[in-house]
């Protein structure tokens, strides 16, 4: 009986068999490329921040419209504000918290941190000026200071103008408005109220007065000889109002 090769068939009466020969080993899958976004947040994760910074950053430069890159790089700024915060560098971190914020607003831990910032600043303030310290926690200089952060950080993340430079142009055109409409130039305006000033210059040469006593009255009642400074100061600066723009029409 002849043998067959291996791959051959053999017919017999009634059965046929199928002798296939072994199937050729299968290509190994190529192995997947690592994401450099995990990459970055191992390094973040390590402390490497300036290292996982460069990461994100290649992301984003070959895909603009990368948020997890934005996200990642934002985070990189808020490591190092908090890096910052506990060397006691306040101006740095706060610096690398408002960065984060234009790039992710309303990030929580650059939120965080810049209330902890504020804080630390107050902690470390000098307090032999109690009227300035005074005037740092009235909470109209608080949310001036919160509105001009939010006003860059909407602007950023809008790419609108921000509304100040809006106010700003409505009022450069309104002036120019007026001028064309025939109004009195600027300096006619002013000296309009200079005669107004001149006919109440009593009101004006008595601020100096009233500043210096108020001075004298808060330093009675606190015992802070920094409120007499401050009082000298605005008598300082209400007689040189009253010098450069009252008098000056008397002179004329």
């Amino acid at each position: 009986m002849r043998r067959l090769a291996r791959g051959q068939t053999h017919l017999t009466p009634g059965r046929r068999r199928f002798h296939v020969g072994a199937p050729p080993e299968a290509a190994p899958a190529p192995a997947a490329e690592p994401d450099p976004l995990d990459r970055a947040r191992e390094l973040l994760a390590e402390g490497r921040v300036e290292e996982a910074r460069e990461v994100y950053s290649h992301v984003l430069s070959q895909d603009p419209r990368n948020m997890k890159a934005r996200e990642g790089i934002a985070a990189c700024a808020t490591a190092s504000g908090h890096a910052a915060l506990r060397d006691g560098d306040i101006a740095r971190a706060v610096s690398h918290y408002q960065k984060a914020l234009e790039i992710v607003p309303f990030h929580p831990g650059a939120d965080d941190g810049l209330r902890r910032a504020a804080a630390l600043a107050k902690e470390q303030a000098p307090r032999g000026d109690p009227l300035l310290a005074a005037i740092d926690r009235l909470p109209p200089v608080q949310a001036f200071r919160e509105a001009k952060v939010a006003e860059r950080v909407i602007a950023r993340a809008t790419g609108l103008p921000q509304p100040s430079a809006v106010v700003r142009e409505r009022l450069n055109a309104r002036h120019r408005a007026f001028a064309e409409a025939g109004a009195p130039p600027r300096e006619e305006r002013v000296e309009r109220e200079r005669e107004s000033a001149w006919r109440r210059r009593w009101l004006f040469r008595l601020l100096p007065v009233a500043a210096l006593a108020a001075g004298g009255a808060l330093v009675a009642a606190t015992g802070s000889v920094a409120l007499l400074t401050w009082g000298a100061l605005f008598a300082l600066f209400a007689l040189a109002w009253d010098l450069a723009f009252v008098e000056r029409r008397r002179v004329r």
